[in-house]
């Protein structure tokens, strides 16, 4: 699902904005090749990763600051008037939103075991990144219903909303900006997904050969099958929303059961709130644990039907990937490969839930 959806949607910003300098090339093209450049730096491991990710988001992060600031100046306030839920669902769905917005910035604890003394680390990165992701995300959304009314931002990217108020020498600046957004973005989720998989191979939920590394440390076929899948599907030529809700659909339910599953570790697993980092924890109690989390399943579940039923295609999408999900699932139960190990000691500090995972 990464590979044929959630890639491209994170890139083709960047696509339509080089279509409007380079016409004569397809947005599919550079698309096409914005994905390869992505697996290819992924290729060579986290370390080239990482360093080619902080030129990347020190650029990124100053074109995004020359963008907002000269959109909030050509904003029309007449567009930002407030919109209020109409309904506790609507609450729940826009909650569910703001949520998400906070809550993927935790994805950042499957790197515990590439980021030295991941206990001292985490907590700044994980306030700074979501923090910042927050502010960021709040300023495009204001810049873009203040210039575009929001009917018309339906399967747009950002260059609809800069083009009305950016000059040709600055729309330079937000195309390599889009180009950037989107190849960075993806870096981290390949990064994230290769172990994910490397990983479920490992345990034998996924045939072993996905789990084969090449010199750099990184799975090779898993990166080759997602850069694959990754072309068919601009191929295939989805409908934008289409695969955005699908994608958004997808990680919702994956954020939900995760919310559930949390919810039931201080009846299931007490002993993580009994010894480690957590036993320390004034905020991290079993009783908090228990009701946070059911709050937020219950907000993001709600958000998932009202997505599911705002877009039945995306759904069709999503439930064509959960099918075969199962099926390759029940291929390796029969086969007798599936050999989960978990080391209840070593839980609870963020390094050991990295290799767990």
């Amino acid at each position: 699902m990464s590979g044929f959806v959630i890639l491209q949607i994170l890139v083709i910003a960047g696509a339509s904005y080089l279509n409007a300098f380079f016409p004569s090339v397809s947005t599919q093209i550079f698309t096409i090749l914005l994905l390869v450049s992505t697996v290819c730096i992924v290729w060579f491991g986290i370390q080239a990763v990482g360093r080619i990710e902080i030129v990347l988001s020190a650029f990124l992060l100053v074109s995004i600051g020359v963008i907002l600031s000269l959109g909030f100046v050509n904003i029309d306030p007449s567009r930002l008037t407030p919109v209020f839920p109409a309904s506790l669902t609507s609450t729940l769905s826009t909650m569910g939103v703001m949520l998400t917005t906070f809550i993927t910035g935790l994805y950042i604890i499957d790197f515990g075991d590439d980021i030295e003394n991941p206990e001292k680390a985490f907590g700044r990165i994980l306030f700074i990144n979501t923090g910042a992701v927050a502010l960021m995300g709040t300023g495009v959304i204001l810049v873009s219903v203040g210039m575009v009314p929001y009917q018309e931002l339906a399967n747009q990217t950002l260059r609809v909303v800069t083009s009305q108020y950016l000059s040709p020498e600055l729309l330079v600046v937000s195309t390599i900006a889009a180009m950037v957004a989107g190849v960075t973005s993806n870096i981290a989720i390949l990064s994230m997904v290769t172990r994910y998989v490397k990983a479920v191979a490992n345990d034998g939920i996924l045939p072993s050969w996905l789990a084969a590394e090449n010199k750099h440390g990184e799975p090779k076929y898993v990166l080759a099958i997602l850069g694959a899948a990754s072309v068919v599907g601009v191929l295939v030529n989805i409908p934008l929303n289409d695969m955005i809700q699908a994608s958004a659909i997808g990680n919702l339910s994956l954020l939900t059961i995760t919310c559930l599953t949390a919810s039931r570790l201080p009846s299931t697993r007490p002993e993580l709130f009994e010894t480690g980092p957590m036993a320390d924890s004034r905020y991290l109690t079993p009783r908090n644990v228990r009701w946070f989390s059911r709050a937020a399943a219950v907000v993001l579940g709600t958000l998932v039907v009202s997505m599911a039923s705002e877009s039945p295609t995306g759904v069709q999408w999503y439930l064509t990937f959960i099918v075969i999900g199962v099926g390759i699932y029940g291929i390796q139960t029969l086969r007798g490969t599936i050999s989960i190990e978990t080391d209840s000691e070593e839980l609870g500090s963020p390094a050991s839930v990295a290799s767990d995972d």
